[in-house]
């Protein structure tokens, strides 16, 4: 999928390269019925073919069923000599087997044919098209199965485009290349490519036998048998094909064995939305025959014809709501609606949908990776921790290693807003005493130390929820589960993250990584990595009770908020907000980027 800024799916493409490769149009009498399904075929021009003339060879169109393209859907006997050919003339048969194809830019296709008339020395007179004729016979091919007609194309909207749709057929069907300069005769197969707005970009017109000899007779064009091969055309805009045969001339022409072949390109399905998310169905385009992509608007799923007459509620499901995109409007109240008053619950991204989204992404970052906390102007002290056991010295005495921490009281935020306590680090200090043997102090020396080596910055939730950059407590992590867009209680195979807990309350937290270990913080020790959950669990729990063990899992990618508030402290990846007026300026970009609609 191709998406642009916003997340919205733009385009839909594919690797694989798909041939439909249409039937051979052979009219046969076995045949016709199927091939009417694909093709404009009145029978009632169907006739037997014609004698050759004596001056030309007998067997001239005793050609087979079969262009030589070994066509794997044909209904005629492919090996069997053609019995049957659609006779056209002018002014009550002039538009013949034509076929309106859905195309999209990329694709290339084939138009083979034959056809044959005879010349008998009076030259034809001609009863020319003009523009409203062509546009009749495209928008009548196919009947109700059109798929122009299905887009909304009609006689009106084509015949009122003077500049994109009239004059360019005018100019194609007054081409005076397009008539036999010997005979007069005007007829040959065509196509037509319009866009989605049904104007003209290109078409091609190939025309019956044109020979001043007449089968090496100088001065005596008597027509003759040709065989159409129109290959290799590109398609460089979305739109409609129209193929057909046609004779404007009172002289009989016969065609046959017409055939597409249609190589599709990589676009399956393009989309455009105005800013509310309503798709621009005008120039959008989805390629015939292939399933409908869903996941559209800020890359959510729309719920369209879900019922069984093809009718549907046409809304996104954004997770606890559902979103209009018709009116711009959510349906059901802004479940965080008492925390920004200032905003309707149920408006979309307070009305600017050109500049915010309705994101699904983690603890909220900036553009740059860094996770962005606000300051609340207070701060505590960590009581002295031990660094670790106790070390016997040779001399009998004890030497002990504790650390005491000093961190800022900061905000992080959830998916939805939500905002999260959180603790940043500011000061770590180590103090080393010695203890005689009767566990007096002997002395003792304090020093600032560097917190990223004693994995004191962030403590298991710090680690599993903000990049091992914040210590969160555990009263934290409910919220943090149940606002940050988790899936929760998964399989385990399922699962990024597991949540250990003990009498039901949670104690400590690891990722899950993709071979199925763990990697978990304790706070101040060794971060350990790839352990099995018994291992990572640190004996603050048994594990083997499902009720002491959770598995979630992170429902969608990160996202980030371009911001420039406040200061980023590179070291550490965190950018903290302080000054009021800018934390002010942040809650009403989160309040509009993230509250509306979740």
């Amino acid at each position: 999928m191709v998406k642009d800024h916003l997340g919205n799916v733009r385009m839909v493409l594919t690797d694989d390269q798909q041939i439909d490769h249409y039937p051979t149009a052979t009219l046969e009498a076995n045949a016709v019925t199927a091939e009417k399904t694909y093709y404009d075929i009145n029978t009632s021009n169907v006739v037997n073919k014609p004698t050759p003339l004596a001056t030309e060879p007998s067997n001239l169109l005793d050609y087979v069923n079969d262009n030589g393209t070994n066509n794997p859907l044909t209904y005629g006997n492919p090996t069997a000599v053609s019995q049957k050919m659609m006779q056209l003339s002018a002014p009550n048969a002039k538009t013949g087997m034509g076929m309106v194809l859905k195309v999209m830019a990329g694709d290339k296709l084939d138009i083979l044919a034959k056809s044959y008339y005879q010349y008998l020395g009076t030259n034809a007179s001609n009863s020319p098209f003009n523009a409203g004729d062509i546009i009749t016979a495209f928008l009548n091919t196919g009947g109700s199965s059109n798929a122009a007609v299905l887009h909304g194309g009609t006689y009106t909207t084509l015949n009122s485009n003077s500049s994109g749709t009239v004059t360019p057929l005018n100019n194609l069907v007054n081409n005076s290349s397009n008539t036999n300069n010997y005979n007069n005769v005007k007829a040959g197969v065509c196509y037509i490519l319009f866009d989605e707005q049904f104007n003209l970009v290109s078409c091609q017109f190939d025309p019956v036998y044109i020979d001043a000899g007449g089968h090496g007779n100088p001065g005596s064009p008597k027509g003759g048998l040709k065989n159409h091969f129109m290959q290799g055309i590109n398609v460089p805009k979305n739109g409609y094909l129209y193929v057909y045969c046609s004779n404007e001339s009172n002289i009989n022409v016969f065609f046959d064995n017409l055939e597409v072949v249609h190589t599709r390109g990589q676009i399956l399905e393009e989309t455009h939305y105005y800013p509310f998310g309503l798709t621009m169905s005008g120039i959008s385009s989805k390629a015939a025959g292939m399933v409908e992509n869903k996941y559209k608007f800020t890359g959510k799923e729309l719920q369209s014809k879900e019922f069984n007459d093809a009718t549907g509620f046409e809304m996104y499901d954004f997770g606890a709501r559902n979103y209009d995109q018709q009116i711009g409007r959510w349906h059901s109240l802004d479940p965080m609606a008492d925390k920004y008053q200032n905003f309707t619950p149920y408006n979309y991204v307070a009305n600017n949908p050109i500049k915010y989204l309705d994101p699904d992404g983690k603890i909220i970052r900036d553009k740059d990776g860094n996770i962005v906390v606000t300051t609340t102007g207070k701060q505590v002290t960590i009581p002295v921790t031990p660094a670790g056991p106790p070390t016997k010295n040779p001399n009998g005495t004890q030497s002990v290693s504790v650390i005491d921490r000093t961190y800022d009281v900061v905000t992080i935020f959830a998916d939805n807003g939500t905002p999260i306590e959180a603790f940043r680090l500011v000061s770590a200090n180590q103090t080393d005493a010695v203890y005689d043997q009767s566990g007096q102090l002997i002395s003792a020396t304090t020093a600032s130390i560097d917190p990223t080596k004693n994995d004191c910055v962030a403590d298991c939730h710090g680690f599993t929820f903000a990049g091992n950059k914040l210590w969160i407590n555990d009263d934290q992590v409910e919220k943090i589960l149940n606002n940050d867009n988790y899936k929760r209680n998964v399989n385990e195979n399922d699962a990024d993250i597991a949540i250990f807990k003990k009498n039901g309350n949670v104690v400590h937290s690891g990722r899950k990584n993709s071979n199925g270990t763990y990697d978990n913080n304790a706070g101040i020790g060794v971060t350990e990595y790839n352990k099995t959950l018994k291992e990572a669990s640190r004996a603050l729990t048994d594990v083997t009770d499902p009720q002491n063990i959770e598995f979630d899992k992170k429902k969608s990618a990160d996202w980030t908020l371009d911001i420039n508030l406040g200061t980023v402290d590179k070291t550490t990846g965190i950018r903290t907000i302080t000054d009021p007026t800018e934390i002010k300026k942040l809650f009403a970009g989160i309040a509009i980027a993230q509250y509306f609609g979740l």
